[in-house]
């Protein structure tokens, strides 16, 4: 081999790692969150027929509005709630119990609108066992 295709060799492996190292960067959306981003999360993740599940808020910067969807996985609405932040748009974190539908059973999640309209912008899963 002669000094050029070497450098071409080396060129590419360094390209590639490169690539590499920004996909499996790229995938994580917590790193690349910023802090106006609104995250909810269920607690427990996995819960039975009956039993409370937290929900907690983090409502970033243009808040979350106090009525919230619970959907099956296919879609279909299960319940229509509404949490107790104290006003229309939840601006602070807080958390919320709510009590899981005793015929229930199966994956749900639970889905926010921002208190600017847009819809669906946070959602957060959680399992059902029978």
């Amino acid at each position: 081999m002669d000094k050029d295709t070497k450098t071409l060799i080396l060129a590419v492996f360094v390209i590639l790692i490169i690539a590499v190292m920004g996909i499996m960067f790229a995938g994580s959306g917590y790193v690349t969150k910023t802090p106006t981003d609104a995250v909810v999360t269920i607690s427990p993740a996995i819960a039975y027929p009956g039993e409370n599940i937290n929900i907690n808020v983090y409502p970033g910067e243009n808040g979350i509005r106090k009525e919230a969807t619970i959907r099956r996985a296919n879609g279909l609405r299960a319940a229509q709630i509404k949490l107790q932040c104290g006003s229309y748009c939840c601006r602070d974190d807080f958390v919320d119990t709510y009590k899981v539908s005793p015929s229930w059973k199966g994956d749900y999640y639970i889905e926010f609108n921002d208190c600017k309209g847009n819809k669906g912008i946070v959602t957060a899963d959680f399992e059902v066992l029978p």
